[in-house]
């Protein structure tokens, strides 16, 4: 009898402390929810303070557009920007979305393809949600050919986590338009193309885009990739001549994937 109530009293006590271990871990996992939505919170906001101080929306559209309205033109204090970080090269912008960030490249950066700035925001700080960037191989004015873009598919939708609307086609016919300002010009595109494309490095796989054939053969893969959720516009002029934006971004529970949005450059202006 004394060793059945012995018994029973250890159980007890291990079903205690197997409790408080449950509980401890659960109030560990919650405490890191809430900094990490706090921090992504935070850093969302510094984002949007810089776009505040730096960047203006211009009511009236730019002179030389005419049988076609783009839209309001950003304005772009990159003097302002630089006090942040001398990294910051371009403004990407698409009106009535979230998109409204500076685009970094390292460069000081040895290797042609580097991501720093995927786990480092416009601040310095290390960790989500990074920056908006390009890879050192890509030329920071956007003058190449296909110019590059990263960012994170944020839950909250923040950074490149509207990307996916553009898999809706009248999302991508109410949104057309994406702006790219530096600090000698502004150019806009437009989206003809949101493609579940696999995770193949583009600059790296289509010879940096440089000759006619590669980006020929680009344009011919983004059309037989095949994916149900491909939306494609065939009325806008796209061939391998024109200069192209590409934004990228992950598929969520796809890691062999990358989100690709196409836009073609319709309009180029100084600052």
């Amino acid at each position: 009898m004394l060793n059945e109530e012995k018994e029973q009293q250890k159980k007890k006590q291990i079903h205690r402390i197997a409790q408080i271990v449950l509980a401890g871990i659960a109030i560990v996992c919650i405490l890191y929810l809430v900094v990490h939505t706090v921090r992504q919170a935070m850093i969302q906001r510094q984002y949007e303070q810089m776009s505040q101080e730096s960047v203006v929306v211009q009511a009236e559209v730019t002179e030389q557009i005419e049988a076609q309205i783009y839209g309001p033109v950003p304005k772009v204090d990159f003097d302002t920007l630089w006090q942040t970080n001398e990294d910051i090269c371009a403004w990407i912008y698409i009106p009535d979305t979230k998109v409204s960030y500076p685009v970094l490249r390292k460069q000081d950066a040895e290797n042609p393809y580097d991501d720093y700035y995927l786990s480092h925001t416009a601040e310095g700080q290390n960790g989500l949600p990074g920056s908006i960037y390009v890879e050192p191989c890509n030329a920071g004015d956007f003058s190449d050919n296909n110019t590059v873009v990263y960012g994170h598919h944020m839950k909250n939708g923040t950074m490149f986590g509207s990307l996916h609307e553009y898999q809706d086609e009248s999302y991508m016919e109410k949104h057309p338009y994406v702006y790219v300002i530096t600090p000698e010009r502004e150019r806009v595109y437009q989206v003809f193309a949101a493609i579940a494309y696999d995770d193949r490095h583009l600059m790296g796989s289509f010879a940096s885009f440089t000759e006619p054939e590669e980006r020929e053969a680009f344009l011919s893969s983004l059309k037989e990739n095949g994916d149900e959720t491909d939306v494609i516009r065939e009325d806008i002029a796209v061939t391998a001549d024109s200069k192209l934006l590409t934004l990228s971004t992950c598929i969520k529970n796809q890691s062999e994937k990358r989100l690709l949005v196409e836009a073609v450059q319709v309009y180029e202006s100084e600052t």
